[in-house]
């Protein structure tokens, strides 16, 4: 009788040990978000890069100037195939979201010179990263990344390339 019971202590801290150890991987700290829902989407708990960017009038701004509500941070390709459709995508969701979420659009143009469809109505804050450093610090080369970050400065999401709306949606949830 005392071995039994010294069996079932030692099973019941083991399980209790293992089970503290043991992460679910695969899941965001919300658990009914799976992580990813999308193959362009990846989950991440990295801090977001503090990067310096100008805005259009040629102030500059730090990212962490933002935190206090999550960002949506898109490094915009203009040439790339996709561009408008992405900021057509980003532009109802900024239209939905101004107030509760930071949308900050960056290029390393000059946003005045950017050129977009006669019957697109862009709105979106763009803000410019003449030298490419903040493109650098988030390992941006020749393709569009769109990166969401929580109210705490901390990656939730990363989409590469083009953005559709699942996988725009899934980035807004994990805010």
């Amino acid at each position: 009788m005392k071995h039994s019971g010294r069996i079932c202590f030692l099973i019941l801290f083991l399980t209790a040990l293992l089970s503290a150890g043991c992460q679910r991987k695969g899941l965001h700290k919300r658990a009914d978000i799976t992580v990813p829902p999308v193959a362009t989407a990846a989950y991440t708990e990295s801090a977001a890069p503090d990067i310096t960017i100008l805005d259009t009038d040629g102030n500059s701004l730090r990212l962490s100037d933002l935190f206090g509500k999550p960002i949506v941070l898109k490094f915009f390709h203009p040439d790339h195939v996709h561009a408008v459709e992405d900021l057509i995508l980003l532009q109802n969701a900024y239209d939905l979201h101004r107030e509760d979420v930071q949308f900050v659009i960056l290029t390393t143009r000059d946003p005045a010179s950017l050129v977009f469809p006669e019957d697109t109505h862009i709105s979106l804050p763009f803000f410019t990263d003449p030298d490419g450093s903040a493109f650098s610090a988030y390992g941006i080369v020749d393709r569009p990344v769109t990166v969401f970050i929580d109210s705490d400065g901390f990656i939730a999401a990363k989409a590469q390339d083009s953005i559709d709306k699942e996988t725009l949606d899934f980035g807004m949830k994990m805010f």
